[in-house]
């Protein structure tokens, strides 16, 4: 509370705090990241002497069912019922597996449908580092009657998108998180390949991916969620693809 002061926290006061929050694991692990940045900080200014959140654990979470991915029919029901304007950012959400922010951030101008890749600039990127993320077959699909879009992906009015959106699929209210867990898993059973999804994903090592996406899905439904393909329409043109062998295309 307000009357506590940062010098006066000690270790064994932030484990009683964040066992007394009411939340999720996950949740509670992002608090302890969080507040143990500002008393890094608060060490760095000299304002207290150690970050007593160092010295406890961060809340792990349980994986014994694995992570929370959609179904390849899921999928499908959550792309049929989105509005045109948001069908994009789950598009690239499940089938490039950019973080949400990256998401919200990124504009049409970086969205290279031509070359096969889209640019997460490293101003953009929780990381702070730029990575080309290969546009797949499908998402090439999804993408292509937008091929002449300009400005930002995610227009105004996100989060009511967003959570009609939701309703499509599993009825989650972070539709945007499962996503991109989604890509992760299938993109892991398609290629079994943890360097070449870490790379898609801008992650710095494959030990999480080893621990939470390896075998999260069967073979099968790997093809079938990288099957999955707008309804054809008369007439459409479509944009060749072109994407580099060495990056890995997802088929």
């Amino acid at each position: 509370g307000p009357e506590t002061l940062a010098t006066d926290v000690t270790p064994d006061a932030v484990r009683r705090w964040l066992a007394s929050l009411p939340v999720a694991d996950v949740t509670r692990g992002n608090f302890h990241r969080n507040c143990s940045a500002v008393f890094s900080h608060a060490m760095h200014a000299e304002w207290v002497a150690e970050n007593p959140f160092r010295k406890v654990r961060k809340p792990t979470l349980e994986t014994k069912d694995g992570v929370e991915v959609f179904s390849p029919t899921q999928m499908e029901a959550l792309l049929k019922a989105a509005d045109k304007t948001w069908l994009p950012a789950l598009a690239i959400g499940g089938f490039a597996g950019l973080r949400p922010e990256e998401i919200r951030r990124l504009d049409w101008s970086e969205v290279d449908l031509q070359a096969g890749f889209i640019e997460v600039k490293a101003s953009k990127s929780k990381t702070g580092k730029r990575r080309l993320v290969t546009i797949s077959k499908n998402l090439l699909a999804w993408l292509e009657p937008y091929g002449g879009e300009a400005g930002p992906v995610v227009k105004p009015n996100e989060r009511q998108k967003r959570l009609g959106a939701g309703k499509g699929g599993k009825g989650t209210r972070r539709p945007m998180d499962v996503l991109r867990h989604s890509f992760a898993s299938y993109h892991v059973a398609m290629h079994k390949d943890l360097d070449a999804t870490a790379l898609e994903l801008g992650h710095t090592s494959t030990k999480m991916l080893f621990q939470h996406y390896r075998e999260a899905v069967k073979p099968q439904a790997a093809k079938a969620w990288w099957a999955l393909m707008p309804e054809a329409q008369p007439g459409r043109k479509l944009i060749p693809f072109k994407a580099s062998k060495k990056r890995g295309a997802v088929a």
